[in-house]
């Protein structure tokens, strides 16, 4: 909806521009109001945040820590592999807590943060547990 009031206010000042009000400081107002606007979308297109499970996509490889695999790997489609032989299938995220579903073992739940380059599994009482 405030996509729509956007587009359609700059499309009446488009017109007023184009068709001229006969007020030279009214058509600055309006031009100025314009590209305001402009770099506003452009700037909130830029700065849209990425969602946890887009940000999780790639391969990542274990650096240290405490972990059952060396490797893991997320994929847009909400799926995961690992070195680890059973744990390959779906993953979700909730908040800052990752659920990967495996193959004859239990669900391994962790809590998680991307910090840079580096994901991060955490203790649930604060600390890194391992890095990738």
């Amino acid at each position: 909806m405030k996509k729509q009031l956007s587009i359609w206010m700059m499309i009446i000042v488009m017109a007023c521009l184009f068709v001229g009000c006969g007020n030279k400081k009214t058509e600055e107002a309006l031009f100025e109001l314009l590209e305001n606007r402009l770099l506003e979308n452009r700037l909130s297109e830029n700065t849209a945040e990425i969602s946890p499970e887009k940000e999780l996509c790639g391969q990542w490889k274990h650096v240290e820590g405490d972990t059952k695999f060396s490797t893991i790997e997320f994929f847009d489609d909400g799926t995961y592999t690992s070195s680890h032989p059973n744990l390959k299938g779906n993953f979700s995220i909730t908040d800052n807590r990752i659920k990967l579903e495996g193959y004859l073992v239990e669900d391994v739940v962790e809590t998680f943060e991307v910090v840079g380059d580096e994901l991060h599994f955490l203790y649930d009482s604060g600390g890194i547990k391992c890095t990738f």
